[in-house]
This record gives C-alpha cells, structure tokens and sequence, in this order.
C-alpha cells in the first residue's frame, strides 16, 4: 500500500487500528463452546446459594455441564467453577455480569 492511502494520526503517524477486547475474545471463541466461570467468595453457605441461584437464572439446565468446588488451604474462601456449553459470547457475558453485581462474590473469573 502505499502512503497516500494509509491513514495517518494528526501527529503525522500512521494510525494503527486496535480491535476491542470483546472482539478478539470472540475471534478466539468457536460457538459452541464449553466454557468454564469460576466464582470465589467467602465460604459461607449465602455465597454458595447465591452463585446457585445467579446459575440457575443465567444458564439452560441442559447446558450445564457440572459445578466444582474448590476451598482456599485455610478454608476461609471458596472457589465454585462452573462449565457450561455458551452458543455466544452474550450469553458468557451475562453470567459474568450477574456473578460480579452479586455483593457475596469477591472474584469472576
């Protein structure tokens, strides 16, 4: 290509496209996919309910694929992992949203 037809920064640069972070995520994902969220929280029986319940409203029974628990070594914390099958990113999206509006959850990840 040549320079007359790149595009330049008012510095005088050329400017250099950078894709969003939800684009290379999906470029890096094939739907469906079986994917896994982990939830970490205090290890008291309210945050377990509560990551139950946001999974029990976020993700199709029949795309649950099972549910780990994990303690933290003095088990103050625990760690719940969750694989699912996601058609889309949307549908990844919404349970990360609901997991970190949940007060009881420390972490998504």
């Amino acid at each position: 290509m040549s320079d007359k037809h790149k595009s330049k920064h008012k510095s005088g640069l050329p400017s250099i496209e950078v894709p969003s972070a939800d684009s290379l995520v999906e470029s890096l994902l094939t739907f469906p996919t079986d994917f896994s969220i982990k939830a970490i929280g205090k290890y008291t029986p309210a945050f377990k309910q509560a990551v139950l319940d946001i999974i029990e409203r976020t993700i199709a029974s029949k795309d649950l694929l099972n549910i780990t628990e994990q303690f933290s070594a003095n088990k103050h914390y625990l760690s719940l992992t969750i694989m699912a099958t996601f058609n889309d990113q949307a549908s990844i999206d919404k349970v990360y949203q609901a997991l970190t509006a949940e007060p009881l959850v420390i972490m998504a990840l």
